[in-house]
């Protein structure tokens, strides 16, 4: 499935993997604000305090990917997408609602909690 995002391939989790996705967010040291599951994958989101340059976001984007077995496109600023909760995956059968599952949404988090963790 190189080069195709999951959501166009309609292919779905398999059983245990949300299970595990979730498992890794919740013993994560920086909790993340908000869990999406979107149907082809569970998605961890940290706002952050403050805007960050590309480059160190790129780095640690990759580096939280490479922890957590996650889908390397979100590694990239200029490419990545999450689908709103609510929103309708329609290349789904049948149809899948995005959801958020977890998380405090008014959490932000600082960059240097992110970095201390990830040894950046």
């Amino acid at each position: 499935m190189e080069g195709k995002r999951l959501h166009d391939a309609g292919l779905r989790l398999v059983a245990g993997e949300a299970e595990a996705a979730r498992a890794r967010f919740a013993a994560a040291p920086v909790p993340p604000s908000v869990v999406l599951h979107e149907g082809t994958r569970v998605t961890a989101v940290w706002p952050l305090e403050q805007a960050v340059p590309v480059s160190p976001a790129r780095l640690l984007l990759t580096r939280l990917a490479a922890l957590h077995g996650g889908d390397r496109e979100l590694a990239d600023p200029d490419h990545a997408w999450l689908a709103l909760p609510g929103s309708t995956v329609t290349s789904l059968f049948p149809r899948f609602v995005v959801r958020a599952e977890a998380g405090q949404p008014a959490q932000r988090v600082a960059i240097e909690a992110i970095g201390r963790w990830l040894g950046a």
